[in-house]
């Protein structure tokens, strides 16, 4: 049975920003909820919380939260949702995120949440997104929203094997994080004590960015097959992403010299949200081609190994001095002239290659975890297009 959510609901509504009011944030008190802190798993990120206080929080009473609330985004991040826990609360939130309260007993809290996330939901709000170059959500668009309501037998059947599926993948990614945090402990008991470094351009490794201008591929130059094209988009801290990846032909990939890759070089992601992400590139992406987003860097073999030099671009210091080194605000980037500021960890080759040894043979774990991971994802697309599509 199909039903709008408008006619489930007590109460669709929003916030609006303390400071509108006339209030200012606060280090502590009533936990104020934004978009940056629900991920796109729908879980809450606490240490992201801003916080109002109690006056506040009385004076934005639309908008307190209680406990089995469904929040969802409805700009900027539009689509994300999580569930109000008792253990956020006192809560409250802004306008950014749509306040969807329905009586208990209506709908199974957990079955609505995957509904919400799910292609029936998102085929909807494509079709208000024609011709609206971003889209802003109303209220009364989340209202006219048509759900598929089944039996409560139904619903907790479905929760029940999502909530299977989503465990899975939870562990999977704790499993590859567990493997990535041996190789940090790795690296600080083979370097700790080492205090050898270098500027990025005093080194001998060679720097290059990707094409920009009349260069660059436009949209119907990208075909089904050929030679990747490494976009920002496909780049994720420790791994290159096939999923989206565009191609160009061989013929325009020539023309392109300055943005060819090798297996080995380093990538950096450089504009943009996703300034300093970093990636080795495996055999499988020898000789690509990347974006104007991204900086190559290419190790000199006598002098850096690559998996040591991306790792130590991944450590958390390292991370710090890079956002340092970032300009703009409105559209952040790293450019070359300012990366090549940025100080390299230079220890003895030979402990280097014995790094990289280990990454290697860490690399073998992981990568059997992410095709588990990968099944598992692609699984629970198949469930959610099932379930509701």
């Amino acid at each position: 049975m199909r039903v709008k959510l408008g006619d489930i609901a007590t109460l669709i509504t929003k916030g609006t920003t303390p400071t509108t009011l006339g209030y200012n944030f606060v280090d502590e008190g009533i936990n104020f909820v934004k978009i940056e802190s629900i991920t796109e798993n729908g879980e809450f990120l606490v240490e992201k919380f801003a916080h109002i206080t109690h006056e506040c929080n009385e004076n934005l009473s639309r908008s307190q939260l209680k406990k089995n609330d469904l929040l969802f985004s409805i700009a900027g991040a539009i689509g994300r949702t999580a569930i109000v826990t008792d253990e956020i609360l006192p809560a409250n939130t802004n306008q950014a995120l749509a306040i969807i309260r329905v009586p208990e007993g209506i709908i199974n809290y957990q079955y609505l949440n995957y509904l919400m996330q799910s292609p029936v939901i998102t085929e909807q709000l494509e079709k208000r997104k024609q011709g609206v170059a971003q889209l802003n959500l109303s209220l009364k668009d989340i209202s006219e929203f048509e759900i598929t309501m089944y039996d409560d037998e139904k619903q907790n059947e479905i929760v029940a094997c999502m909530n299977k599926v989503i465990d899975l993948i939870s562990l999977r990614k704790q499993q590859l994080f567990i493997l990535d945090e041996l190789v940090k402990a790795r690296f600080v008991e083979l370097f700790g004590a080492c205090d050898t470094y270098e500027l990025l351009q005093d080194s001998n490794i060679y720097i290059s960015d990707g094409n920009y201008s009349s260069k660059y591929p436009t949209a119907d130059e990208f075909v089904e097959e050929g030679v990747p094209f490494i976009r920002a988009s496909n780049m994720e801290m420790n791994t290159i992403v096939d999923n989206n990846m565009y191609f160009i032909t061989k013929e325009k990939h020539a023309i392109l010299l300055k943005g060819h890759v090798k297996a080995g070089d380093v990538l950096i992601t450089t504009r943009g949200a996703t300034i300093g992400k970093i990636a080795c590139v495996p055999p499988r992406h020898e000789d690509s081609n990347i974006n104007a987003q991204i900086v190559l860097l290419r190790c000199p073999k006598k002098e850096y190994n690559p998996l040591f030099l991306s790792w130590y671009l991944k450590l958390d210091n390292t991370q710090a001095e890079i956002q340092k080194l970032i300009s703009g605000s409105a559209q952040p980037q790293l450019p070359i002239k300012r990366l090549v500021q940025l100080n390299l960890l230079k220890p003895d080759i030979n402990l280097q290659n014995q790094f990289a040894v280990f990454v290697e043979q860490t690399d073998k774990s992981k990568l059997a975890v992410q095709k588990s991971l990968e099944q598992l994802e692609t699984l629970k697309k198949a469930l959610m297009q099932q379930y509701f599509g």
